[in-house]
């Protein structure tokens, strides 16, 4: 509708927004498929285009009769991402739901604009550069940011994904009785010759691993890996377990990953219960 088709590999691929105009559960699924059911999500970002309380009621002049008008009408409604996001949040689970945030800017009162309305476009662009979104986000144990959180949505998300490029790589760990102790190291996903590292590591200031607050002296030009250690009492081992990580602001942004529940059997192993940046690798290595 909006991009030509196009052949790939002797297919026709047309836009995908005919049948799935917000793709979020299509991209979770895919996700999944790739990584595997059991890898966390640290940031899903869905991005809308708009929205009312009221979709486009009149058809063009061309779908005069009536059957051709319902199909229209089935149409348009097919095409409501809003609508696709409200029945997403209504079947996902809570955790997946603290990591999912929706960007969509709430138009004037009124009806939709129209599919071929460009006359709005410059005023629809106006909105949206001076939309300010208000965060809302859970407030128990697996809530990827806490403390003094800004109310400015975009701001958050963009630590929560900088904090993604941090992840933890474990060394050991040791049953004691009733007492869990992990052993590894903080780590970067970028590397010292990376203009990025260099960028993430100046806006470091602290990290924090459970209630004790890490001060590390950064080094721009060597590659990251801070030695850490986890006590978790055994008969807490589904209390969400957190590391995180603090920029210029005054809270702090799990790293990927976390916060995470760790449960320990035998043969030793990680069993995360989390919610990886979609955009971004996942988190490996565990």
């Amino acid at each position: 509708m909006y991009f030509e088709p196009m052949l790939f590999e002797g297919s026709e691929c047309r836009d995908g927004g005919l049948k799935e105009n917000n793709p979020l559960q299509v991209a979770i699924i895919e996700a999944k498929t790739i990584w595997g059911t059991e890898v966390p999500f640290d940031t899903v970002i869905s991005i809308g285009t708009g929205y009312t309380n009221r979709p486009q009621s009149n058809a063009p002049e061309v779908t005069s009769q009536h059957w051709l008008k319902a199909l229209f009408e089935a149409f348009i409604e097919n095409m409501n991402g809003e609508a696709a996001w409200r029945k997403f949040k209504a079947t996902t689970d809570p955790i997946l739901m603290g990591r999912v945030c929706r960007l969509n800017v709430r138009l004037d009162d009124g009806e939709e604009p129209a599919l071929d309305d460009v006359g709005r476009i410059t005023q629809m662009e106006t909105l949206a550069a001076n939309y300010r979104f208000q965060r809302m986000s859970p407030t128990d144990g697996f809530a990827p940011v806490s403390g003094r959180v800004s109310n400015d949505l975009l701001e958050v998300l963009a630590a929560r994904i900088r904090a993604s490029q941090y992840f933890f790589e474990p060394r050991c760990i040791n049953d004691h009785e009733d007492v869990t102790v992990v052993e590894g190291w903080i780590c970067c996903r970028f590397l010292p010759y990376d203009s990025q590292f260099k960028q993430l590591i100046r806006k470091t200031s602290a990290f924090r691993v459970k209630e004790s607050t890490i001060i590390p002296d950064l080094a721009s030009d060597k590659q990251l890996r801070l030695d850490v250690q986890i006590q978790q009492q055994t008969s807490q081992d589904s209390a969400p377990l957190r590391i995180d990580v603090k920029f210029e602001h005054d809270y702090f942004v799990s790293i990927s990953g976390f916060p995470m529940t760790l449960k320990v059997s035998k043969p030793l192993r990680f069993c995360i219960h989390s919610t990886n940046l979609i955009l971004s690798h996942p988190f490996s290595r565990l």
